[in-house]
């Protein structure tokens, strides 16, 4: 599948100070072990909630193949204070645009419709669209072309909380109001 492989295993580690062992044995099969470094108890603290800024409001439109991921986004999006939307793939995704607008985290590999070609269709339909990119792999071609035709940025997964609220406020432009709905629009 395209969701996280050990490559995307092995970089969380990586930031965690910690590594994978792997033992294979033909006929038997394989372990992975993951080794992360003992935490002291006197510097361990209990996570303080941040509260919520009050420009974090808007509507973001997730579009990710991976169902954990899109959960994931969701509620950390949502405990931000930003309204929430979620598409399985480009299509879907370019539809929920149409009807709902708002900034978009796109994932860039997923499979019938990829992240550049979904990119290259919201542009088509809305020049000013603002998409951020995100992938468990190295930044690649495809996204620095589509960063040079507009895209707001690029964030790695996997990604802190904070960083992912950040980019997306960022994202936003200096106006975050959600398209005009109703008799006034």
């Amino acid at each position: 599948g395209t969701g996280l492989g050990l490559s995307m295993v092995y970089a969380a580690l990586q930031d965690h100070h910690g590594t994978v062992g792997v033992d294979s044995e033909v006929g038997r099969g394989t372990r992975i072990s993951l080794y992360l470094p003992k935490a002291e108890p006197d510097v361990v603290a209990a996570p303080v909630p941040e509260p919520v800024p009050p420009a974090a409001r808007g509507r973001v439109l997730v579009i990710d193949d991976d169902p954990l991921l899109r959960t994931t986004a969701r509620r950390t999006l949502e405990r931000a204070g930003f309204e929430v939307i979620v598409a399985e793939g480009g299509v879907q995704g370019i539809e929920l645009y149409k009807q709902h607008g708002g900034v978009i985290l796109l994932d860039v590999a997923m499979p019938e419709m990829d992240g550049p070609e979904t990119f290259r269709r919201l542009l088509a339909i809305d020049p000013g669209v603002r998409v951020v990119l995100t992938s468990g792999y190295a930044f690649q071609k495809d996204v620095e072309a589509c960063i040079q035709q507009g895209a707001r940025g690029f964030i790695e997964k996997p990604y802190a909380p904070k960083e992912l609220v950040q980019t997306l406020l960022a994202a936003q432009g200096p106006v975050a109001s959600p398209p005009m709905t109703g008799a006034g629009a």
